[in-house]
């Protein structure tokens, strides 16, 4: 649903379907035990939403916490990969 959103916003540039996209995002990963196999799924969607916005929007915050979270994925990846 989240990645549903992002689209909508794309197409139609309401600035509300973003925000939803992303408080839907986040609420993904708190559902999403760290262990999870799909966990880095989710990380990297919510990092990519964050980056968008901050295109979109100019907002620091959101770029450092796509860093944050882009890190959070290389880290799950196994060694080697």
């Amino acid at each position: 649903l989240a990645q549903a959103l992002q689209t909508c916003f794309y197409q139609h540039g309401s600035i509300n379907d973003f925000y939803t996209s992303i408080q839907l995002g986040r609420e993904a990963m708190s559902l999403c035990p760290k262990r999870h196999a799909g966990r880095d799924t989710y990380l990297n969607n919510l990092a990519s939403s964050l980056t968008s916005r901050f295109h979109h929007q100019d907002k620091p915050n959101d770029l450092n916490e796509a860093i944050s979270l882009h890190e959070e994925v290389l880290r799950l990846c196994p060694v080697g990969h």
